[in-house]
C-alpha cells in the first residue's frame, strides 16, 4: 500500500512525491521510540490508520492517534482509514461503537463531524488470505497481491488534493505510457537481441572457417617441414607427418605421411641412447648391438625384441667395445679403465690389474680373451703394447708389437686362438692366442688425409676409404696383398667418411659420409684392374644429418643388416626391406620374355588370398603363409566372383574351355569361348562378362554356362589389333583400346544395353581401366585422363612423372590408382580430388624383369609379383603394400619409437608442443623416455622389422 501510494498517477520516471512514516503496531512499548514517533507526526500533513481489532488495541496505535486529535489543527479532517479487518459501521454522526470493532473508541469516540474518508481493503486481503490457505499457485501465495487502481485511489485522491476520477485517469495514462514505453524497449531489445545472435551466429561461423583454415595451413606448413626433413631427419619427419595428418586429412598431409613410411625403404627401426654415442659394435650372431656413450654409459639392446639393458657406467667416455659372437660377454675401455660384463654375473672387475691404459678392446667369441691395445707413448717412436688376458687363469701378457708403433685401431678375434691388431694405417698383425705368438705382420699403408678403415670380423678383408678414390678391399686370405694393387674396389666415393665397416662375410662395404650410409657389394672376380663400376651402384642409406666417428656395423655375417649411429640414435637397416608398410613372399616366379607383360595377378574380393598365372597357376595367402597349387589339374585361374565364392578358370592346354567352381572345387557352368581380354561378373554372381580380342561382348550363366546374349560391341577386322579391354558390369559400358594404324591408338567406350559406341580421343595410349564410377586413360606421356563411366565427360587430367610402361591397375571401391613407371617404380594417385601420394622402388629395377600388379577391391592393398631374373635367378617375390592410413600411421610412430620432445617442436615447428604429442605418448612434453640412465625402459612396440 505504502508503494502504491507513493507511485499512484505518477509517471515512472519521476521520484516519488509523498513521504510516507510508517510505525509498526508490535512495537514494545519504551521510552527511546516515542519521540521519533512524535516528530514524524509532527512533520506530517496526513495520518493514515490501518484500521483492524489488532490495532484498535494497539497502545502504540492509540497513543499516535490521541497525540494526532488533540494537537493537530484539523485532525479530524486529515485522518484516513484503510480497513483491512474487522468492521467499521457509521450511523447517524459518529460510528456505531456496538458493531465498530477496528478502531479505537475512546480516542475517536466523536472526533468526527461527519463520515471520515475510508477504505475497504477487506477484499483485497481475503483473497490474499484465501488464496494462500487454499494453496493456490496464483500471485497472492508468493508475496503481497497488487491493491486496486480504486482502493488505491480512495486514499491517494484526498492526500494529492485532486479528484477521484482525475487521479484514476492519470494513472491510467501514465501506465499505458510505460506499457508502450516497456513494449518499445522490450521490441528494440529483441530485435538487438536477435541482431546479436545472428552476428554471433556469423562470427562463430566465420571463426570456425578461420580455425578450419588455420588448420589446414599449419597442417600443410607441418607437411611441408616433413617433406624437407626426409634427408636428414626421417625420425622428426616422421612424426611430424602423423602430426600434420592428426592435424587435418587433405591430400597434401596423406602424401606427406606416405613419403615419410616409404622414404629410406632399407630402415627399420631407431634406438635411443640417453647421450651421444662414441663406439658401437654388434655381436657375431647380429642379434645385440652394444653401444658405448660419451657419458660412459654402456648400453645392450637385443635386436629382435629392441629390448635395452644398462650393463654399466664407466668414469669417462666409452673409447671402445667388443661383444662376443653370441652377445652374453661384452668388455669396454674408457682409455684408462677395463669393463666386462657377461649375462650370468652382471658387469664385474677383471682379476688382476690391466698392464696399461688400453685405447681398443677386443673380445673373443666365447669371451674368454680380452685383448688390449695402449696408446703410443712419447715420443712417438716409444712403439704402443699389446696385451692378452685370459679369464680361465687371470694372466695378464703383455708385449711389444712387432710392426705397429701407434697401436691398434681395432681388434678382431677370427677365431678363438688367433687375435688380429689392426692400426689405423692398415697395419695388422696376426697372433695366436695360446702360446701367444705372432703369426703375420703387415706394414701400414694407408694414405695419411684422413682415411677411414676397417677390417671383417674374420680377419679375412680390410679396407680404406678416403673419398678422394673410390673406396678399396684387400683379401690377404691366400697371399700377402699387394698396397698398391686392391682386390675389390667399389663405387663409393663421396667427401669425408667418418666411418666404414665390412660385413662378416667380407662381401659387403659400408661407408658412412655426411649423414649418408653407402653399401656396395665386392662381388667382382678377384683381380687387380677391376672398375667400380662392375660392383654395380652402392645402395645409399639415408635420413640422417651425420654419422659419428666409429658409428656403422654389420650384423651378423650375411651383411644385409647393419647399425650406424648419428648422435645419440641408433639406426636399424635391413637391406632384405623393400619397405616399412610391405610384407614379403618369396616364391619362384619363372622370367617370360623380354616382350612379355608381368605377371597376372588376380586378388580374392576380401584381400586374403591372391593367384599368380605365370607358368602354372599358384595360390598365395596375402599374410605370407603358405602357398598352394590350384587343386584342378590344368585349369588356370582367371578372376573370382564378388562374393569371393566363385572362381572362373580356363583350360591351359586349350585355352577356350572355361569353367565356373564354386567354394569346394565342385564344376558349376563351363562353356567354349575365345581367349578373353576382359572378364567381369555381375553383382549377383550369376553372370559372367567376357570382352573378346575380336570387339564381341558374350554374357554366360555360371550355373549352366549357358549363352545369355552375345554382341558385336566393336567392329574389328583383326582380333591383333585391339590390345587391351575392360568391362565395367556397373554401369554395362565396356572400353577398348584399338591400335589400327588408321586409329593411330584410338579408345572406344560401348554402351553395351544400346551398343552406341563414343571414341575418346587424345594423345597416344598407354593403358585404360575403369574405376568404380571412371573411365580412365594412361597417356604414353604419363598424363592420366579421368572421363565418367561413360567416357562422355571429361572430369580432370592427372599430370605424370617419368615414363609409364603401360601396367595401371585400378580398384572397384575406392579411388586409388597404382601406376607402373620405367625407372622400377610405382605411382599412387589419387583420382578424386587428382593429388599424388607418392612413389615406391619395386623389389627389382632390372630392366630384363617385369613385374605384374593388382590392388585389393577396396584399394586397401596392393600386391606386387617380381618374376625371376633372365639369368635363371630366383629372385621372385610378392609385395603386399599396406595402403591403410592407420597402417602408415603406426608404422611412423613404431620406427621413431619415441614422440617429438618439446625442443624439436620450438627447431622446426616455431611454435610450442601441443598439449597432444603425434604418436599419443607424453615424450613431447618430457622429453624422451630413454633419457634415463638407471634400469630398463619399457619394451617398444613395433611393426615387423625383418630382422629376426
Amino acid at each position: 500500500m505504502q508503494n502504491r501510494l507513493q507511485r499512484f498517477a505518477r509517471p515512472w520516471w519521476r521520484p516519488r512525491s509523498l513521504r510516507i512514516f510508517r510505525d509498526r503496531t508490535d512495537l514494545a512499548a519504551g521510552g527511546s521510540a516515542w519521540p521519533e514517533i512524535e516528530r514524524a507526526l509532527a512533520r506530517s500533513e496526513w495520518f493514515l490508520l490501518v484500521a483492524s481489532p489488532a490495532s484498535a488495541a494497539s497502545p502504540w496505535v492509540r497513543r499516535e492517534i490521541q497525540w494526532w486529535m488533540s494537537r493537530k489543527p484539523g485532525g479530524a479532517d486529515r485522518f484516513l482509514i484503510a480497513l483491512t479487518a474487522g468492521d467499521i459501521v457509521w450511523e447517524g454522526d459518529d460510528f456505531d461503537w456496538c458493531a465498530t470493532t477496528a478502531l479505537p473508541r475512546r480516542e475517536l469516540a466523536g472526533a468526527f463531524a461527519q463520515e471520515p474518508i475510508w477504505a475497504d481493503l477487506r477484499r483485497e486481503k481475503g483473497l490474499r488470505g484465501a488464496t494462500a490457505a487454499g494453496g493456490d499457485t496464483g500471485p497472492g501465495a508468493d508475496g503481497p497481491e497488487p491493491l486496486g487502481d480504486l482502493v488505491v485511489a480512495d486514499l491517494a485522491a484526498p492526500i494529492r488534493a485532486r479528484p477521484k476520477d482525475t487521479m484514476v485517469g492519470l494513472h491510467v495514462r501514465y501506465r499505458r505510457r510505460l506499457r508502450q514505453t516497456v513494449g518499445g524497449v522490450i521490441a528494440v531489445l529483441t530485435a538487438l537481441l536477435v541482431g546479436l545472435s545472428y552476428a554471433a551466429a556469423v562470427a562463430f561461423q566465420q571463426r570456425d572457417v578461420a580455425t578450419s583454415r588455420e588448420k589446414v595451413s599449419n597442417s600443410r606448413q607441418l607437411a611441408a617441414t616433413a617433406d624437407s626433413l626426409l634427408g636428414t631427419h626421417a625420425d622428426v619427419a616422421q612424426l611430424l607427418s602423423v602430426a600434420a595428418y592428426r592435424l587435418d586429412d587433405n591430400p597434401q598431409t596423406r602424401a606427406a605421411l606416405f613419403r615419410a613410411v616409404t622414404a629410406s625403404p632399407h630402415l627399420v627401426r631407431y634406438l635411443h641412447a640417453p647421450e651421444d654415442i662414441s663406439v658401437v659394435r654388434a655381436s657375431g650372431d647380429g642379434e645385440s648391438v652394444v653401444a658405448g656413450t660419451r657419458g660412459g654409459d654402456l648400453l645392450r639392446w637385443n635386436v629382435a625384441t629392441l629390448e635395452r639393458t644398462h650393463l654399466t657406467r664407466m668414469a669417462r667416455p666409452v673409447v671402445d667395445v667388443s661383444v662376443g659372437f653370441s652377445g652374453q660377454a661384452v668388455a669396454a675401455t674408457d682409455g684408462v679403465s677395463i669393463a666386462y660384463w657377461d649375462a650370468r654375473e652382471g658387469a664385474q672387475e677383471l682379476p688382476g690389474r690391466p698392464p696399461m691404459r688400453a685405447t681398443a678392446v677386443g673380445l673373443s667369441p666365447s669371451g674368454r680373451f680380452v685383448a688390449l691395445s695402449e696408446p703410443p707413448g712419447e715420443p712417438y717412436d716409444k712403439p704402443a703394447r699389446l696385451a692378452v688376458f685370459d679369464r680361465r687363469d687371470g694372466e695378464w701378457r703383455s708385449f711389444r708389437p712387432r710392426d705397429l708403433p701407434k697401436g691398434a685401431a681395432e681388434i678382431v678375434f677370427p677365431s678363438e686362438s688367433s687375435v688380429i691388431f689392426f692400426g689405423s694405417d692398415g697395419a695388422l698383425e696376426e697372433w695366436e692366442v695360446r702360446p701367444l705368438r705372432n703369426r703375420t705382420v703387415s706394414t701400414g699403408f694407408f694414405p695419411m688425409y684422413d682415411p677411414a678403415g676397417a677390417i671383417s670380423p674374420t680377419g679375412r678383408r680390410l679396407g680404406m676409404a678416403n673419398g678422394r678414390t673410390p673406396a678399396s678391399v684387400w683379401d690377404r686370405a691366400e697371399r700377402s696383398y699387394d698396397p698398391e694393387k686392391p682386390d675389390f674396389v667399389t663405387p663409393i666415393r663421396n667427401g669425408r667418411p667418418t666411418a666404414m665397416a665390412i660385413s662378416g662375410d667380407g662381401r659387403r662395404v659400408a661407408v658412412a659420409s655426411a649423414g649418408t650410409v653407402y653399401v656396395s657389394d665386392v662381388t667382382a672376380e678377384k683381380m687387380s684392374d677391376v672398375t667400380a663400376e662392375q660392383n654395380g651402384q652402392p645402395r645409399e642409406l639415408t635420413g640422417n644429418s651425420s654419422v659419428n666417428e666409429r658409428g656403422v656395423v654389420f650384423l651378423g655375417a650375411e651383411g644385409d643388416r647393419l647399425v650406424s649411429a648419428s648422435g645419440r640414435t641408433l639406426t636399424l637397416w635391413d637391406l632384405r626391406q623393400v619397405s616399412r608398410i610391405s610384407t614379403r613372399i618369396r616364391m619362384k616366379v619363372p622370367w617370360g620374355c623380354m616382350a612379355c607383360p608381368g605377371p597376372r595377378v588376380e586378388v580374392r574380393p576380401d584381400g586374403r588370398q591372391f593367384v599368380i598365372d605365370r607358368g602354372g597357376a599358384e595360390f598365395h595367402h596375402a599374410d605370407g603363409s603358405p602357398a598352394q597349387d590350384f587343386p584342378v589339374k590344368g585349369q588356370v585361374p582367371l578372376s573370382w566372383s564378388p562374393h569371393g565364392h566363385l572362381i572362373l578358370t580356363v583350360d591351359g592346354g586349350a585355352g577356350d574351355s572355361y569353367r565356373v567352381w564354386d567354394g569346394h572345387n565342385r564344376p558349376l557352368g563351363s562353356w567354349k569361348d575365345p581367349a578373353a581380354l576382359s572378364i567381369a561378373w555381375s553383382r549377383d554372381s550369376r553372370r559372367v562378362i567376357i570382352a573378346h580380342p575380336s570387339g564381341d561382348i558374350t554374357v554366360r550363366d555360371v550355373a549352366d554356362g549357358a549363352l545369355v546374349s552375345e554382341s558385336r560391341a566393336l567392329p574389328v577386322s583383326d582380333p591383333d589389333d585391339v590390345t587391351s579391354a575392360v568391362v565395367n558390369p556397373g554401369a554395362m559400358t565396356a572400353g577398348f583400346f584399338e591400335t589400327r594404324w588408321e586409329h593411330d591408338g584410338q579408345v572406344w567406350v560401348v554402351d553395351l544395353a544400346s551398343g552406341r559406341r563414343r571414341a575418346v580421343r587424345g594423345d597416344p595410349v598407354e593403358a585404360i581401366g575403369f574405376s568404380g564410377h571412371h573411365f580412365l586413360v594412361q597417356r604414353e606421356n604419363g598424363r592420366l585422363d579421368v572421363f565418367d563411366e561413360r567416357g562422355e565427360h571429361h572430369i580432370r587430367s592427372i599430370g605424370g612423372e617419368g615414363d609409364p610402361v603401360g601396367e595401371m591397375v585400378t580398384a572397384p571401391r575406392s579411388t586409388l590408382v597404382a601406376r607402373q613407371r620405367r625407372d622400377g617404380t610405382v605411382l599412387l594417385v589419387d583420382i578424386a580430388d587428382g593429388s599424388t601420394l607418392g612413389a615406391f622402388d619395386l623389389p627389382s629395377k632390372s630392366p630384363t624383369t617385369r613385374t605384374g600388379m593388382a590392388l585389393t577391391p577396396d584399394g586397401a592393398s596392393l600386391i606386387t609379383v617380381t618374376e625371376d631374373d633372365i639369368t635363371g635367378q630366383e629372385i621372385g617375390e610378392a609385395q603386399v603394400w599396406d595402403l591403410s592410413i592407420s597402417r602408415w600411421l603406426s608404422t611412423a610412430c613404431a620406427t621413431v619409437g619415441r614422440d617429438l620432445t618439446a625442443a624439436e617442436w620450438e627447431q622446426y615447428v616455431g611454435t610450442p608442443a601441443p598439449a597432444t604429442s603425434p604418436c599419443g605418448g607424453a615424450a613431447a612434453r618430457r622429453g624422451t623416455d630413454d633419457r634415463r640412465r638407471d634400469g630398463v625402459p619399457p619394451r617398444l612396440r613395433s611393426s615387423p622389422t625383418g630382422m629376426s
